[in-house]
């Protein structure tokens, strides 16, 4: 019973002894196997030790088996490591040709290798449409409470009445008017041209010779006794 128990131990510690190194070696996590590269793209290799603080080479081989680009890094107190190598290009170019890389990880100290192969090439693929869910968001609901409180009041109305009473009465109203008559009269002015005509009666003077004195006054006698026939016979003929 004893020597059955002792064989089992001695398994389990083989078992431990050979499992063990396994979970101690170089682990990689970026990048990943058969990964694709496109233009634009940057290889970045990360990944752990089995010892931390170790010397970690890396080695990066074309398609066409010419190293790119040796690196080397040293991982930290936790056995983590990461370095960026380059950067694909965007245009096509005779040192980064397509077809698959290969990608050789080394722990110096162990001797531990890891080689993955990743490929790249000039032929951006199509994007694939990103479903969104078109379902409308209904918007929160909002509640309103209303609270209407009751309180009676008394109110005391005053109405005043105003009357208003009419009183009809005859008037008499007395018109005067006025009237203005324009009379306008026309005047008719006549002219009459009055002819006078001077008849000379001859007379018969008897001329007596007297003294100066005499024949003065009888010759003033004569004219006026004419003049007064001149003006009888005027105003017979009118």
């Amino acid at each position: 019973m004893k020597q059955k128990a002792l064989l089992g131990l001695i398994v389990l510690l083989l078992a431990v002894i050979l499992i063990a190194p396994s979970a101690r070696a170089l682990q990689v996590t970026s990048p990943v196997e058969n990964q694709v590269f496109y233009p634009g793209d940057t290889l970045v290799v990360a990944g752990k030790t089995s010892v931390p603080q170790q010397l970690v080479a890396i080695l990066v081989i074309d398609p066409y088996g010419r190293i790119i680009t040796p690196g080397q890094v040293t991982s930290d107190n936790t056995g983590a490591f990461s370095l960026t190598l380059f950067r694909f290009p965007t245009e096509p170019s005779a040192i980064f040709p397509e077809g698959v890389y290969t990608i050789e990880i080394k722990e110096v100290a162990t001797g531990d290798t890891k080689v993955i192969r990743v490929a790249f090439t000039y032929i951006t693929p199509t994007p694939t449409p990103i479903e969104t869910d078109t379902t409308a968001i209904q918007p929160p609901v909002t509640v309103t409470i209303t609270v209407t409180q009751i309180q009676n009041v008394t109110i005391t109305t005053t109405t005043t009445v105003t009357q208003t009473k009419t009183v009809t009465q005859p008037v008499t109203i007395t018109q005067t008017v006025e009237k203005t008559t324009t009379v306008t009269q026309t005047l008719t002015e006549t002219i009459t041209n009055t002819v006078t005509q001077t008849v000379t009666t001859p007379v018969t003077t008897t001329v007596i010779k007297t003294n100066t004195g005499a024949v003065a006054g009888a010759a003033i006698v004569a004219l006026i006794i004419g003049l007064l026939v001149g003006f009888v016979a005027f105003r017979g003929k009118k």
